[in-house]
C-alpha cells in the first residue's frame, strides 16, 4: 500500500521487501515534511543525526524535517515498515497545531523512539490496521483515515518519546552533520569533511592518516553479509580518476 493524500495533507506507505537492497536506503531528510516510521520485521537499526536506535516489532521513529536519518540494515532478509508523511500544514489545515509537539519540540537526533511496549499500550498497531482498512475502502474512506492520523498524533503526544534504546550517541558526529547539512557543493562537503579529518589524524599514527576521500551517491560494492568488498572499491575509485 502506498497512497498520498493531497487534499488531506498526508501519505501513507506500507512496504514489504522480500530482500533488501542496501542501496535504496540512504541518507536524507524532508523539508517539508514529519515522518512517522513504523518498524514491522527485520534485522536493522534508525539512525537520525548519528544517533542510532536497533529496531523491534513496532517501534516508532519520529523524524521531523531537517533531521538526517536513514535505515542501516544488518542484513538482507525481508523488511517490512510503515511510513507516514505529515505535510507542515497538515497542523494548520487540521486544527490540531499542539500535536505536532511530540515531532518538533526536542534537539535534533534527540529521543526519536517510543518503543514497541509503548506503541502496544496504546494500541497503536490496531489503529494503523483500521487506517489501511479506511484507505482501502472506496466509500468515503480517506475522511476515516483523516481521522485515525489525528488519533494517531494524540496517542503519540500521550505515550511520550523518552527513549532508552539509544545505544550510540556521538557529539562529534551530530557536529559533521550539521556541517555537512549547510554544504551545498562538493567542494563545500569536502572542505567540511577535511577539517574534521585532520583533527582524526592528529591523534593517529602517521601510517593510519586518512589521505583521500571521495564524495559518492551511489551505494558501496558489498558482499550478500554487507560487507564491503574493498578491491572492487577501490578498483572503481582509481578509474573514476
Amino acid at each position: 500500500m502506498d497512497k498520498y493524500l493531497y487534499d488531506y495533507g498526508f501519505g501513507y506507505a506500507h512496504k514489504i521487501d522480500k530482500k533488501v537492497e542496501p542501496k535504496n536506503f540512504k541518507l536524507h531528510n524532508h523539508r517539508d515534511t514529519q515522518e512517522i516510521y513504523i518498524f514491522i520485521k527485520g534485522n536493522a537499526d534508525f539512525i537520525v543525526e548519528g544517533t542510532k536506535y536497533p529496531l523491534h516489532p513496532y517501534d516508532i521513529i519520529l523524524a521531523q524535517n531537517f533531521e538526517m536519518h536513514h535505515v542501516s540494515h544488518n542484513d538482507l532478509s525481508e523488511y517490512e515498515r510503515i511510513t507516514i508523511c505529515l505535510n507542515n500544514n497538515f497542523f494548520v489545515k487540521h486544527n490540531c497545531e499542539k500535536y505536532k509537539e511530540i515531532l518538533v519540540n526536542r534537539p535534533l537526533g534527540v529521543n526519536n523512539c517510543i518503543p514497541s511496549e509503548t506503541a502496544h499500550k496504546y494500541k497503536i498497531p490496531e489503529l494503523l490496521k483500521r487506517t489501511e482498512y479506511y484507505l482501502n475502502d472506496e466509500n468515503n474512506g480517506e475522511t476515516a483515515a483523516l481521522c485515525t492520523m489525528i488519533e494517531l498524533l494524540y496517542l503519540l503526544n500521550r505515550a511520550g518519546n523518552k527513549s532508552e534504546k539509544t545505544v550510540f550517541h556521538d557529539e562529534q558526529i551530530k557536529d559533521i552533520m550539521k556541517e555537512l547539512y549547510n554544504a551545498t557543493t562538493e567542494e563545500e562537503i569536502k572542505e567540511a569533511l577535511w577539517s574534521k579529518i585532520k583533527e582524526v589524524n592528529k591523534t593517529m599514527p602517521p601510517y593510519k592518516y586518512i589521505k583521500e576521500i571521495l564524495v559518492s551517491e551511489e551505494e558501496l560494492i558489498k558482499t550478500t553479509t554487507l560487507k564491503i568488498k574493498r578491491h572492487e572499491e577501490l578498483a572503481k575509485i582509481e578509474g573514476q580518476k
